[in-house]
């Protein structure tokens, strides 16, 4: 079972499983990876690097420090190697551009 990052260029360990109850996340994720002929399998991880703090909810008991931090529902990775830094309003924009394309090219007939 692999335990390094999926994404090019990274080599950190441990990380996030990829959204398999959720199918067309799991195709927006490997969209914005960009791995050329590669799908991921159910031990392929994306590792915090990718992600900004403001994409996990932190899970906390009785008010004390977070015990445990759970990526939310939309998040995306977006922050990579091979990107420029793009500021937090940018990258919210593209974040919904393509979750918003996504969802138009996945409807059903």
């Amino acid at each position: 079972m692999p335990t390094e990052c999926c994404v090019p260029q990274c080599t950190e360990g441990g990380g996030n499983a990829f959204p398999w109850s959720q199918k067309d996340r799991v195709k927006i994720w490997t969209v914005v990876i960009l791995r050329d002929f590669w799908k991921p399998t159910i031990h392929s991880v994306v590792c915090s690097n990718h992600f900004n703090s403001s994409d996990y909810v932190c899970k906390t008991s009785f008010g004390t420090k977070p015990l445990q931090k759970k990526l939310k529902p939309t998040a995306v990775p977006h922050i990579f190697n091979w990107t420029p830094a793009e500021s937090s309003a940018t990258l919210k924009r593209r974040k919904r551009h393509i979750q918003r394309e996504f969802k138009q090219n996945t409807q059903v007939w």
